[in-house]
């Protein structure tokens, strides 16, 4: 068989892959691309999203800063490095790749929705909120930005607006699980016992394929984010220390039940 077209075979067959979240065979199928074509960009782009996805980010990171010089200007490639940062928790340069990317291709939802989620990190909430409204502009059919939405509410203490964003989360894709989860800390800090129980109980019955669910991507998350609570200091006005204590102490009562 030609070369070329084994390798575009593998190519293909990763890229299924990696969208049935079949990380591992993916990351295989695009090694023995490679192999046969060593020059092949795109499957150097697709092997550090798969080392992304199987939580390998000094691998990832490596390999994306090489991915710069391959693909210059390429927003794509922008975005692709800028997730690996905010996994390693890098969240300035974060930005400012999401940022490069957000230029190339302001209409890219899987952009927005990233960098909504740095600006939330770094506090910068009024910028994170709209962004999130332009992703659900651009495609309203995606429940990520509304859980964001819910989740800024959250650490600004507006609890009935996060639950309002968070139903709408859930009414897109009822069997995310970290939708619930944002849920149950507002339930919870809203001294609301039985919502905030039935809603851990809904999180503890989602299954994949039938499988008891593994939340490690998710703890993971929320630790992350509790790490970055309890760094903040007490600078601003009493109620805003007040309320970060209060989703701290949410978070950890969520993640106590999860884990």
């Amino acid at each position: 068989m030609d070369k070329k077209l084994e390798t575009s075979l593998y190519e293909s067959r990763a890229d299924r892959d990696y969208n049935l979240d079949k990380y591992s065979t993916a990351y295989i199928k695009c090694t023995r691309a490679l192999k046969r074509q060593p020059v092949h960009s795109e499957c150097h782009h697709q092997i550090v999203k798969i080392l992304h996805e199987l939580r390998k980010y000094k691998a990832a990171e490596a390999k994306s800063r090489k991915l710069l010089t391959m693909f210059p200007g390429c927003g794509s490639v922008y975005l692709t490095r800028g997730r690996i940062l905010d996994s390693l928790e890098r969240y300035h340069e974060a930005e400012i790749l999401l940022r490069e990317s957000y230029r190339s291709n302001p209409k890219s939802v899987m952009t927005l929705q990233n960098l909504a989620m740095v600006l939330t990190k770094l506090g910068q909430y009024s910028e994170a909120f709209e962004f999130c409204e332009r992703s659900i502009e651009i495609r309203p059919s995606k429940y990520f930005p509304y859980n964001i939405k819910g989740y800024l509410y959250l650490l600004m203490g507006d609890y009935d607006k996060a639950v309002a964003s968070i139903d709408a989360a859930i009414s897109l894709d009822p069997e995310e699980c970290i939708t619930y989860m944002n849920k149950a800390i507002v339930y919870y800090l809203l001294e609301k016992k039985e919502e905030t129980m039935d809603t851990l109980q809904k999180i503890k019955s989602l299954a994949v394929d039938g499988k008891k669910r593994d939340f490690t991507e998710e703890i993971e998350i929320y630790s992350h984010e509790l790490a970055r609570l309890e760094k903040l200091g007490c600078d601003g006005k009493e109620s805003e220390e007040n309320q970060r204590k209060a989703c701290v102490e949410g978070i950890k009562f969520m993640m106590n039940f999860i884990e």
